[in-house]
């Protein structure tokens, strides 16, 4: 099987980091993978890419400075290389991916959804022409990959005309070393009480405001608490902004990037994912299998699904001082049962993922 896996760029990112765990796990397998890179940044935050790619995985840089020049490129190389399946990960990529095949299609496409939710803060209208597009591009593809069970649900309902296969896969996020028992043995020594994480990009979407206030309330009964934000975006300076004028700017350490985040994962406390909406978000996927307390808003997608399965606190109502109370809470309670949370995990195990993977792969080259 000659294998693709296509990607806007190797910015950080959830469906960029799950592109690369998927490439570097399915090159063990598989004889052949290919990594093509669509944009021309080349740069990723969690380590440098010979860290973070296999030697075994073929890269194939398209460096071109927009979506729209990336069809041709792509089409060529798509033309060249002649894969059996080619794997898009993310929406973008996905409608680059089937332009470029149009005519070339000597290959099975695979599109991958994480977020399929009509964005609550979208008009009625974007909301329309994005079920529209759906419906209309993604027939052109031969099978769509979801990464949690409400987005495979949602595309079930939108896609009405869509008649090609579903797959619900979960992202390869966990490694096979967290399930030993010298590992879970000492997974609590390192960790320091009232502290919590966030790993998350700084957008509107992770709402990492929300999250700042409900520490300023916590500090003022909690003084020696403190909270790491780990991430880069684009508002990431109005977010450290936001500490500084909220007088908590001693107790929130900022960082872009940190490697590697499994020492942050056994240091820390409580995470804390504040996003207004998620698909299978893999920060809390690696937290929990570190052994983490966790917090999350009742929010869309599979977010309060996972803090659930991981005994964990949900907040139902969108609000700093709720927050607060459920980081309390969660600071006060033991910590959960790490064997009966990693039962649970075993999907998304690197080995376990992957052969999901080859599995569909195989279902859908045998037709």
């Amino acid at each position: 099987m000659r294998l693709a896996i296509i990607i806007p760029s190797l910015n950080i990112g959830g469906a960029e980091i799950a592109a690369i765990r998927l490439a570097n796990v399915l090159a063990r397998r598989v004889k052949d993978v290919t990594l093509i890179v669509l944009l021309e940044n080349n740069t990723i935050g969690r380590g440098t890419l010979s860290e973070v790619i296999s030697a075994n995985v073929a890269l194939v840089y398209l460096n071109s400075s927009s979506m729209l020049q990336a069809i041709p490129r792509l089409r060529r190389v798509l033309k060249e290389r002649k894969f059996d399946i080619i794997q898009s990960m993310i929406r973008g990529a996905n409608i680059v991916a089937l332009l470029a095949s149009l005519g070339v299609k000597n290959h099975a496409i695979v599109l991958r959804e994480a977020n399929i939710i009509l964005f609550p803060n979208v008009s009625l209208f974007q909301k329309v022409c994005v079920i529209l597009m759906l419906n209309l591009l993604y027939r052109l593809g031969d099978a769509v990959v979801c990464n949690c069970i409400s987005a495979t649900e949602i595309l079930n309902k939108i896609l009405i005309f869509y008649k090609k296969p579903l797959f619900t896969l979960a992202n390869p996020v966990v490694e096979k070393s967290t399930f030993g028992a010298s590992f879970l043995a000492n997974i609590h020594n390192k960790r320091s009480r009232k502290t919590f994480l966030c790993v998350s990009r700084h957008n509107e979407q992770k709402d990492i405001i929300i999250l700042l206030k409900a520490f300023r309330e916590l500090l003022k009964t909690h003084p020696q608490s403190h909270l790491t934000i780990i991430g880069d975006g684009p508002l990431f300076g109005a977010n450290l902004a936001a500490a500084e004028n909220l007088g908590i700017h001693e107790e929130t350490l900022f960082l872009r990037h940190f490697s590697p985040l499994s020492e942050m994962y056994l240091k820390c406390e409580t995470f804390v994912l504040p996003s207004m909406w998620e698909g299978t978000p893999n920060a809390m996927v690696e937290a929990l299998s570190f052994g983490m307390k966790v917090v999350s808003f009742d929010a869309l997608g599979c977010a309060p699904k996972l803090a659930r399965l991981g005994d964990g606190d949900v907040v139902k109502e969108r609000d700093p001082e709720a927050l607060m109370k459920a980081l309390v809470c969660a600071s006060n309670r033991e910590y959960p049962n790490q064997n009966l949370r990693l039962d649970k995990l075993r999907q998304f195990e690197l080995s376990n993922a992957s052969d999901k993977f080859i599995e569909a792969y195989e279902e859908i080259l045998c037709g």
